[in-house]
């Protein structure tokens, strides 16, 4: 049997040695053949946990930012993305690590992308000179790039081995081959892990940083929610291990991830509607139906990613739904406002020179005037003009208006007005303020 190789070096300081324990103990405390060895102690199946396709246990989240926060990891109020949903950066990432790990301050630091009077430079700057994350360009960080769950996993064991060679020790940390298709083959959608990062993902179940969701999909490419992250760093860096010691009961490998369409039901809608909501591409109250809404949320998506609008999800929107970062405004502007990209076929809500709001709409079949508009007026209702009944008009010209309508194709189908689902009209009318600025444009190029 291949034994762990664990030597002690120079003397243990920098992490205290309560940390060093809990960084320790998945690769030596539980002794030759645990993890990484050859040999795994036989017994019985590790049990799936949860009941949707989060990783790790919502009602975790509240305990998780306690106790990261009790050690000066977390923030809130200096982070400027804190919210369970709310997809995890690589500048968060690199800030939580940093402090776990008290990294010493980098001193000098150039990225192209990355300001001293920026949140997380210092941090950003720590990890980098650490090798812990890689750099996403040679001279670019990318901090508000969203972290994958499998490139979390390589990062956290990077920050664990990372840990334990600054104590001097050294471990033995290989997997075979064998020992990896072993340790993941309870995960339905393994194939789709990127080959770099599988030993990682195998390493980071089989310390217990995270679950087999029921479901049994890992989704590996999936951007890292807040929740996840810190729920992740608690397990690692508060939590006492609670290392695996079975293998996971294996299950068959899919091809691709299931098609979904009105009328579809399960935790596969209840994900899209979950983060469709955190992208800002609203879709009401999420509860793993797709209905009308879930459609127009879905085509709001494909129509701002330039993909198919088609309003149902398969695979050329789950390779981009994965990676997908929300939406930015495209021109300048103080204050709320509105934007309408005639060539998506959308319109933004923006406050505070963010996108808060993303709607599938219908322009003009013949155009809608382009410009920088301001709102004329607004009516609650349905209203009846020249060309029949429209609801909750709100005019940005005399004859141009932004509106609820029962038919909002994915085309510009209108007689020169910006249609709206109905549903929908109701949620921006509660945005909108006489005097707001509307600016109207193609969008060829973004």
């Amino acid at each position: 049997m291949k034994q762990e190789s664990v030597r002690h070096g120079a003397g243990q300081t920098g992490l205290k040695r309560a940390l060093l324990r809990r960084l320790l103990l998945p690769f030596a405390a539980l002794g030759a053949g645990l993890l990484l060895a050859a040999a795994v102690t036989a017994g019985g199946q590790a049990q799936a946990a949860g009941t949707s396709l989060t990783i790790v246990p919502e009602e975790s989240y509240r305990g998780a930012v306690v106790d990261l926060a009790l050690r000066g990891f977390t923030n809130r109020f200096e982070d400027p993305s804190f919210a369970p949903s709310d997809v995890a950066t690589r500048a968060q990432t690199a800030v939580y690590l940093a402090r776990a790990l008290r990294l010493p301050d980098s001193g000098f630091l150039y990225f192209f992308d990355v300001e001293p009077t920026d949140w997380g430079f210092d941090e950003i700057g720590a990890v980098d000179r650490a090798g812990i994350m890689e750099r996403a360009s040679l001279l670019g960080f990318s901090p508000n790039a969203p972290v994958s769950r499998e490139e979390a996993a390589a990062l956290l064991v990077g920050a664990l081995r990372y840990a334990v060679d600054k104590q001097g020790l050294t471990v033995d940390d290989s997997l075979t081959p064998y020992q990896i298709d072993d340790w993941l083959a309870g995960f339905k959608d393994r194939a789709f892990i990127t080959p770099k990062y599988a030993s990682s993902v195998a390493i980071a179940y089989r310390i217990g940083l995270f679950d087999i969701p029921a479901e049994g999909w890992l989704l590996p490419t999936l951007s890292l929610t807040h929740q996840e992250l810190v729920s992740m760093l608690q397990r690692m860096f508060v939590q006492p291990v609670a290392s695996r010691t079975a293998r996971p009961a294996p299950v068959d490998a899919v091809p691709e991830y299931p098609s979904l369409r009105r009328g579809s039901k399960g935790p596969f809608v209840l994900m899209i509607q979950d983060r469709l909501n955190a992208l800002h591409y609203f879709c009401g109250e999420a509860d793993g139906k797709y209905d009308s809404q879930t459609r127009d949320a879905v085509l709001a998506f494909q129509k701002y990613e330039r993909l198919k609008r088609t309003g149902t999800v398969g695979p050329q929107f789950w390779e981009r739904f994965f990676v997908a970062q929300a939406p930015k405004p495209v021109r300048q502007g103080t204050g709320d406002r509105l934007e309408c990209d005639l060539t998506r076929q959308v319109l933004m809500m923006i406050r505070d020179e963010k996108v808060v709001l993303v709607l599938h709409v219908s322009t003009g079949k013949f155009g809608t005037p382009t410009g920088a508009w301001h709102l004329r007026s607004k009516n609650r209702g349905w209203v009846t003009c020249s060309l029949g009944p429209i609801y909750s008009p709100c005019y940005f010209m005399p004859k141009n208006a932004i509106h609820g309508y029962p038919s909002v194709p994915t085309y510009p189908a209108s007689h020169g007005c910006i249609r709206t689902p109905i549903w929908l009209q109701d949620v921006l009318y509660t945005y909108l303020s006489v005097g707001m600025s509307v600016d109207v444009f193609y969008n060829k190029a973004g």
